[in-house]
């Protein structure tokens, strides 16, 4: 049974035995319990922490590959990064920071080893590298031994190439990328008959919908309550909680986002048969702040587990009862299969994915105008820093490109076709016409000293 989120004092340092990792003189706190985002509690004096259901950090590995003095430094920065962010970021992180130092046997992390290590990096580790320095950076901030300064101005320096993440949707990818248009009509047809025909449960169906309309990310749906499904004067809403951003933890900061009145009446009735299952289930009633807590995607599995004498609050202070990410991408492949929906792209069945439909939504939203500070906020983006590459790239604008390098190309192109012979005088012009060189004088490029066109050797 996982523990749930409450504070209290330990009082004074206590004795640990069984604790093989570290010993007594490395952490020097009274204070060693800490909550994840996800409201879990872990302990900085075990080897595992529970950052939320079924997600968890094992420190084992430490007394293996590193001196104890590295312990302390390690065990807090990791622990301002399961606290500061979302659980899976964190996860993540940690898997990579590990894999870096087992990968290239890092037993210290003085600069010459920093430098050994950076200099045999391989392409298929960059981003685990940059992963890798950002948390050394973050150890040496914090003050811990085990990162000196000279180490740290090394990692600065370095320069270390990512992959672009916007990559997949740049380019369109048939498989991880944005839906096409027909791939959305089959996903909305496959929708309908499915529920037509009974065989798309009504979960599924409003998971689908939600993720067609707003784009949001799959651990936003997952986290939504009863509480969340609003009706007013104003129309339907769904107040769906932020969990990307730093300092954001397990439902404390929501955005409202308008739906259909029929999504509200389908969520309505996914209420109403969550209800009856959490009764039969626990055999007592509930008040109605305790069901309006209740998780819109329930998992039953979890509501199994519910232990006689602990008070059902508890269960409802974080994700325990709340169906998990992994869940929903069942549903949406098994969406796939019954319905038979192949993509033309491909021929293959369609990859339904949840990022893929945030993909497509932003995607969408840059092709009808939208500008980055609107999508960023439409997607629930802190910054419009991520989201420029739904902007770069579109098929739609390949016209315009076109119509704007038309000019200049018009002319080599017809020698090519043999529309006119080789005239080098016109086709330099034709290339420089309006490219100028940046100085006080704001010369022409053919006028610049510099300048070597492309009869003339360079030498």
């Amino acid at each position: 049974m996982v523990k749930f989120r409450k504070r209290y004092k330990t009082g004074c340092i206590k004795h640990w035995r069984d604790f093989k990792m570290i010993n007594q003189t490395v952490l020097k706190e009274e204070f060693y319990i800490r909550y994840s985002m996800a409201g879990y509690e872990f302990d900085l004096r075990n080897e595992i922490w529970h950052l939320k259901k079924n997600l968890t950090i094992n420190l084992s590995f430490l007394h293996d590959v590193l001196d104890k003095c590295y312990h302390e430094g390690f065990i807090h920065t990791l622990s301002y990064f399961a606290q500061e962010y979302k659980p899976e970021t964190a996860y993540s992180l940690f898997g990579k920071v590990k894999s870096i130092i087992l990968r290239y046997a890092i037993r210290s992390f003085s600069e010459h080893e920093l430098i050994c290590a950076y200099n045999n990096l391989q392409k298929n580790n960059y981003r685990k590298f940059s992963v890798f320095k950002g948390f050394l950076i973050k150890w040496n901030e914090f003050g811990y031994f085990g990162i000196d300064d000279n180490a740290c101005e090394y990692l600065k320096k370095i320069k270390i190439p990512l992959i672009d993440i916007g990559d997949v949707v740049k380019r369109r990818d048939p498989n991880l990328g944005p839906f096409n248009d027909q791939e959305i009509n089959m996903i909305v047809d496959g929708l309908e008959r499915g529920r037509k025909e009974g065989v798309v449960s009504k979960q599924c169906y409003v998971l689908i919908r939600l993720y067609l309309m707003n784009g949001r990310r799959p651990t936003q749906l997952m986290s939504l309550k009863h509480r969340d499904v609003i009706k007013d004067e104003r129309g339907f809403f769904l107040n769906i909680p932020r969990i990307k951003q730093r300092g954001y933890y397990f439902r404390v900061s929501f955005r409202e986002v308008e739906i259909t009145e029929e999504v509200w009446n389908i969520l309505n009735e996914i209420i109403r048969n969550n209800i009856s299952i959490v009764k039969e289930s626990i055999c007592e009633e509930l008040d109605e702040n305790l069901l309006n807590d209740l998780p819109i995607f329930l998992s039953t599995p979890q509501l199994a587990k519910v232990s006689e004498g602990i008070d059902f609050s508890e269960y409802l202070k974080n994700d325990f009862l709340h169906i998990g990410t992994g869940h929903a991408r069942i549903w949406l492949k098994k969406f796939a299969k019954k319905m038979k929906i192949y993509t033309p792209r491909t021929g293959e069945l369609l990859n339904i994915h949840p990022i893929r439909f945030r993909y497509t939504y932003g995607t969408l939203l840059a092709r009808n105008g939208g500008r980055v500070d609107a999508i960023a906020f439409a997607m629930d983006h802190s910054s419009d820093t991520s989201v420029g590459y739904y902007i770069k790239n579109l098929s739609d604008n390949v016209n315009v490109i076109d119509k704007a390098v038309e000019r200049y190309l018009t002319d080599i192109s017809d020698v090519f076709l043999g529309k006119r012979g080789y005239q080098g005088d016109l086709l330099q012009k034709a290339l420089t016409m309006d490219i100028k060189k940046e100085n006080k004088n704001n010369r022409n490029c053919d006028s610049c000293q510099h300048f070597k066109a492309w009869g003339k050797e360079v030498k």
